[in-house]
C-alpha cells in the first residue's frame, strides 16, 4: 500500500479555452516555446488526431506528481490535457490526449514521499513525453 498523504498530491493548474483551428493555434504564440504545452502540440499523437479533429477545444495543463504504479520514483512535472473537435460549432465528435513530462525543478520522491537523492540540483529542463492515453467520442444522431 502506498503511504503518499493527499496533502503531498497539489496540483497546479491552468485552463484555456480555444475553439481554434489547430494550425492557427501552432501558427500563433499562445505557449512559450520549450514549455510543455508547446511541446505536447507538436507530439506525433496529437499532430495525427488533429487530422481528424482539426479544432483545439482547450488545453488543461497541471504541475504535479506523476504517478505510475510500476515506478519506484514519483516525479514532479505538467500533465498536460488537449482536448480536440470536429468543428468549432458543436460538440458532437471530439478527442482527448493526456500525456505528461517531467521537471527538472524537483526532486522525484518514494511512495514514502521521501526523496529519492541525496542531492538535487534543481534545472529549468523537461524530460521525455509520454503518452498516457486518449479517448475519443460521437454523439449518435436520430
Amino acid at each position: 500500500m502506498h503511504s503518499l498523504e493527499w496533502s503531498q498530491w497539489r496540483q497546479l493548474g491552468l485552463r484555456r479555452e480555444f475553439n481554434l483551428p489547430y494550425s492557427e493555434v501552432l501558427a500563433g504564440s499562445a505557449y512559450p516555446e520549450g514549455s510543455a504545452v508547446f511541446r505536447a502540440l507538436r507530439l506525433p499523437e496529437v499532430t495525427a488526431a488533429a487530422a481528424e479533429y482539426p479544432i483545439l477545444k482547450r488545453t488543461k495543463v497541471k504541475y504535479n506528481f506523476i504517478v505510475d504504479r510500476w515506478a519506484e520514483d514519483v516525479p514532479q512535472g505538467f500533465s498536460v490535457h488537449l482536448e480536440f473537435g470536429s468543428s468549432m460549432t458543436d460538440a458532437n465528435r471530439g478527442m482527448s490526449i493526456y500525456s505528461s513530462v517531467a521537471s527538472g525543478l524537483d526532486p522525484p520522491v518514494n511512495w514514502d514521499g521521501q526523496p529519492t537523492k541525496e542531492q538535487f540540483d534543481a534545472q529549468d529542463r523537461l524530460g521525455e513525453f509520454r503518452v498516457w492515453g486518449s479517448n475519443s467520442w460521437e454523439k449518435g444522431g436520430d
